[in-house]
């Protein structure tokens, strides 16, 4: 199902970081990727 709005967030995969609580935005809003960094 597409999101309720045409949004989409590029994040970190860090569990801690809350896409919805940053940007206002609710669960099915917006397409949420995570991506794995390449930390050293």
């Amino acid at each position: 199902m597409p999101p309720a709005r045409q949004f989409a967030i590029l994040t970190c995969m860090d569990a801690r970081l809350d896409p919805a609580k940053y940007t206002g935005l609710s669960e099915g809003d917006a397409h949420v990727t995570r991506n794995a960094g390449a930390a050293h």
